[in-house]
């Protein structure tokens, strides 16, 4: 059977052309639409950046502000560094007590001191320097007026100090040469002796007791090099010798 279509040609027309309209205006639409999410996603991206951007400009700034406080502070910082050294370096010789402490705690009966000495004996002079030329000299001392004053002073101090030991001398009799040399050990294994040495050992004339038991007295003479303090070459560090450092009781000790 054959269809007749009965509607002219100008309708189905008109109906396509509705239809085509529709088409182009919902693709309009959505291209609006899209082009409407993308303005707010770029905004919103825009607003984010603009967050961070001021958040980073924030912390540039502390940044600068806490280099430029540094940068006022480091001389403040040396200056106070340069004191605390020298006030560690004033500090660096034992206390006669606690010398004396160390020396005459472990001296036993049988031994009587009748001399103990404690001084520093003259700097050890080094191998003189080569004599520097008027230009190198001008030049040191210009590097040295750079110095905070109590790095000068340190140096100064370390220079007359440190080649200056601290000696202790003793001088006694006993009758027990054993306990002798067991006393001058104890002491070298002491914290604050470097050395301990006898220097003379001789015999004391005298007369023999009635039954010729007891033993002649000896006259010695013995050094004790007192280890370096605070501050100086091979000294101690550490609160347990800032501890014993600043301990300055006298010794229950005297001469028999």
């Amino acid at each position: 059977m054959q269809n007749i279509d009965f509607l002219p040609a100008e309708y189905r027309q008109k109906t396509a052309n509705r239809h085509s309209h529709g088409w182009r205006a919902a693709g309009m639409f959505g291209a609006v639409a899209l082009l409407a999410a993308v303005a707010v996603s770029q905004n919103q991206q825009c607003r984010r950046a603009r967050e961070q951007l001021a958040a980073a400009t924030a912390e540039y700034d502390t940044a600068v502000a806490q280099t430029r406080q540094r940068d006022q502070l480091q001389p403040h910082w040396e200056a106070a560094r340069a004191d605390a050294e020298l006030f560690t370096y004033l500090r660096h010789p034992w206390p006669r007590t606690q010398i004396l402490a160390a020396v005459l705690g472990p001296l036993p009966e049988s031994i009587t001191l009748d001399r103990v000495e404690i001084r520093t004996d003259a700097p050890r002079r080094a191998n003189p320097s080569r004599a520097l030329s008027r230009t190198q000299q001008e030049a040191e001392d210009t590097a040295g007026a750079k110095l905070p004053p109590a790095t000068r002073d340190l140096r100064q101090l370390r220079e007359r100090m440190d080649p200056a030991p601290t000696i202790t001398t003793l001088s006694g009799t006993t009758r027990r040469v054993d306990l002798l040399h067991r006393y001058l050990g104890e002491l070298a294994r002491s914290p604050l002796v470097a050395k301990a040495e006898l220097d003379s050992l001789e015999s004391v004339a005298q007369q023999p007791d009635a039954e010729g038991k007891e033993e002649a007295p000896m006259r010695f003479a013995a050094t004790i090099v007192v280890r370096p303090g605070y501050g100086q070459p091979s000294g101690p560090t550490g609160p347990d010798n800032l501890a014993q450092a600043n301990d300055t009781r006298s010794p229950t000790w005297s001469p028999q």
